[in-house]
């Protein structure tokens, strides 16, 4: 597949909504799966969903192009709907339900028929248990971070997910050895008194621009890369993880992965200190988003 077949490729994208300017950029049809509405619609919006009423009438402007397009890359969430829907408008789509989390977070793949779609992951381990494809991690190479000075040393910003425990231990240990740290964490729901905003994407590779490093923290069950490794390897951040299949990744170096559980914790400040060493350009450019959509076409 090269960039001229684009035009027969279509991918619906939930979030971060920020990735979507550079994925159009790479010459995809990209769209949200669901319309951008105001939050009073939105309320409307989670009532259609309870009642189990019709959810067409909240999909974007994709759902008048179905039948332009040859293959359709959904970025699968919650429940099978769209699936029906997209099949029942033109059954010869060639539809990739593509799990960008782990199944445990979103719908059974087995619920799903392999008549209507094909099932890829990212997560090696849920691909050999549930029957799927198998497809790596991706990034944008066209994502740029903003020049900064650097002012933190470990950087993590994101969702609670059970993690929290673990990465105020980490942000107390590290504190102990001067490490200076920015930690975010966003609860998984919101609880009154006690809710903190999402950090847009873009205003978090602004904070990502001040720090020597990434704080990826991997939920138990999960065996596919998250994007802070991907961060890490495009934009040369170190990178701090509790994930030790990383050592199998053709990118791992030690000077640039310290991995928690395994390394010496009493080293975690020399580590940050070094300088990042160099990853082969093709390593990189394996993870990029153009060789991501190939290898659904070999």
């Amino acid at each position: 597949m090269d960039d001229k077949s684009y035009g027969d490729v279509m991918v619906l994208f939930g979030t971060p909504r920020y990735f979507m300017r550079f994925i159009k950029q790479k010459g995809l049809n990209v769209y949200s799966t669901y319309k951008n509405v105001p939050f009073l619609m939105r309320i409307i919006r989670k009532f259609f969903f309870i009642l189990k009423l019709p959810e067409s009438i909240w999909y974007e402007k994709w759902k008048y192009k179905l039948g332009e397009v040859k293959v359709l890359i959904l970025f699968f969430t919650q429940d099978d709907k769209i699936v029906h829907y997209i099949n029942t408008v033109n059954p010869n789509i060639r539809l990739i339900l593509w799990y960008w989390n782990p199944v445990f977070r979103v719908f059974n793949p087995d619920k799903v028929s392999d008549l209507l779609c094909e099932k890829w992951s990212f997560d090696e381990n849920d691909a050999l248990k549930f029957g799927m494809r198998y497809n790596t991690q991706f990034f944008l190479d066209n994502i740029t971070l903003p020049k900064n000075d650097l002012v933190y040393d470990v950087l993590f910003v994101g969702k609670d997910k059970g993690r929290a425990p673990m990465i105020n231990d980490l942000e107390h240990t590290m504190s102990e050895m001067n490490i200076d740290t920015y930690f975010y964490i966003v609860n998984d729901k919101a609880l009154a008194g006690n809710h903190r905003p999402f950090v847009p994407y873009e205003e978090y590779l602004t904070l990502l621009s001040k720090s020597k490093s990434i704080l990826d923290i991997v939920q138990p069950g999960q065996n596919g890369l998250t994007l802070r490794p991907m961060e890490s390897l495009f934009f040369r951040k170190k990178l701090i993880t509790n994930d030790p299949t990383i050592k199998t990744r053709e990118f791992y170096k030690p000077n640039n992965i310290f991995i928690i559980g395994e390394d010496n914790v009493d080293g975690l400040k020399q580590f940050l200190a070094t300088p990042f060493e160099d990853i082969p350009a093709d390593i990189v450019k394996h993870y990029d988003i153009d060789s991501w959509l190939k290898r659904f076409f070999e």
